[in-house]
């Protein structure tokens, strides 16, 4: 097991303070499920743990470039969600969750609890093998864009572009991977602040990229085309333009309606 050895960053003590996660911890159970021997069931685990490591904040030298210490890390904490949480086990994503948790909390225990928060609590159903929820989510997205923006949704219908082709990957990453890293910190800070309410956030900031992207939204006429636009230009956001969008979020009462419809 990695021994702290700093304390937490302010944002990560701030993060565990919001999601009140001694409510959740039960004492021991993460030592004990980390001396648990691999079995038939977990092992397929195992091994998409293994591959996602190399794919994991390629750009952080915590986990890369003789990071030894950070893969072992990863590797040991998902793995030990697995055993918690056999019907979840591990899926994609939940790496890049854990990997900002890791560099926030600089302590693999307290990163545990609190990616059994997230995962449990604050997007429940998200990383269910129907996948059920997200997908009722996007469902959810695309019909908010189309109240918010119809003008900009029917553009997206007569390219046959879909918002849940991008934004599966946002809202299963919270973000991480897909904006720079300092917007992914407030971001964060804010989803953690709502609670069992926080996927309210992930809607709100995918709101404000689509009104973000409009002008260059407008311009394409195929679905790749308007793919590259949200990726592409999630990924190199400055600092500033994505910062002022979550400031924007906090000036906004967004209803989260359409979110809770499609769960009902």
């Amino acid at each position: 097991m990695v021994v702290r050895e700093e304390d937490p960053t302010e944002v990560g003590a701030g993060w565990l303070r919001c999601a009140d996660v001694g409510n959740k911890r039960l004492w021991g159970q993460y030592e004990f499920l980390t001396c648990r021997g691999i079995t038939a069931e977990t092992q397929h685990h195992l091994t998409q743990i293994r591959k996602d490591l190399d794919r994991t904040m390629p750009g952080q030298e915590f986990f890369h470039a003789g990071g030894k210490q950070g893969r072992c890390a990863l590797r040991r904490v998902l793995l030990a969600y697995a055993f918690r949480n056999p019907a979840v086990g591990y899926c994609q994503g939940m790496n890049y969750l854990l990997a900002k948790l890791l560099l926030e909390l600089r302590d693999e225990e307290e990163a545990f609890w609190m990616l059994t928060v997230i995962v449990e609590d604050m997007v429940p159903g998200y990383f269910s093998l129907d996948m059920v929820e997200i997908q009722a989510d996007m469902l959810a997205l695309q019909a908010l864009v189309a109240v918010a923006l119809p003008e900009i949704a029917g553009h997206m219908g007569e390219a046959y572009f879909q918002i849940q082709s991008v934004a599966t990957r946002w809202f299963l990453c919270l973000f991480v991977g897909c904006v720079p890293e300092p917007v992914v910190t407030a971001l964060w800070t804010l989803f953690f602040k709502q609670g069992k309410q926080a996927a309210i956030v992930l809607f709100q900031f995918s709101l404000e990229l689509v009104v973000h992207f409009s002008r260059e939204i407008m311009l394409c006429t195929d679905p790749g085309s308007m793919a590259r636009v949200f990726t592409d230009g999630a990924a190199n956001l400055t600092e500033q333009d994505g910062l002022g969008l979550l400031e924007s979020i906090t000036n906004k009462a967004v209803s989260p309606q359409p979110h809770h419809q499609s769960r009902e």
